[in-house]
């Protein structure tokens, strides 16, 4: 929910949140987000296909979970030339559709989110 704010702050026209906990999804929509999908128990074509009829293009997905499908769904999701921002971290190793990122020049970016959070 902090990215939702970071977004919506740094000038996000339209946020859509995917999640599989209602109550989070509905808190997301209290707080600012536009729209707000639960994806419990979806496949990733099927959640791919339920974002693009809410939001035609995704410039920037911020992907929090670290899961491997939600990464695939990012990947899918992300317009040609946009930017997958990988917040979440999850296993060591993850199969990703690369080539369809490298073919559509998704922008493939990962953040630490511990940085500088703990005294030296």
């Amino acid at each position: 929910l902090v990215n939702l704010l970071t977004a919506k702050a740094m000038g996000a026209q339209s946020v859509i949140i995917t999640d599989i906990d209602q109550d989070r999804l509905n808190t997301a929509l209290k707080i600012g987000a536009d729209k707000a999908l639960n994806i419990s128990g979806k496949a990733v074509n099927e959640i791919v296909k339920a974002v693009h009829d809410l939001m035609s293009e995704v410039d920037i997905t911020i992907e929090c979970s670290g899961a491997e499908s939600a990464i695939n769904v990012g990947i899918y999701c992300t317009k040609s030339g946009g930017v997958l921002q990988l917040v979440g971290l999850g296993g060591d190793f993850v199969q990703l559709p690369i080539v369809n990122a490298t073919v559509r020049e998704v922008d493939i970016r990962g953040t630490f989110r511990y940085v500088n959070c703990y005294p030296k």
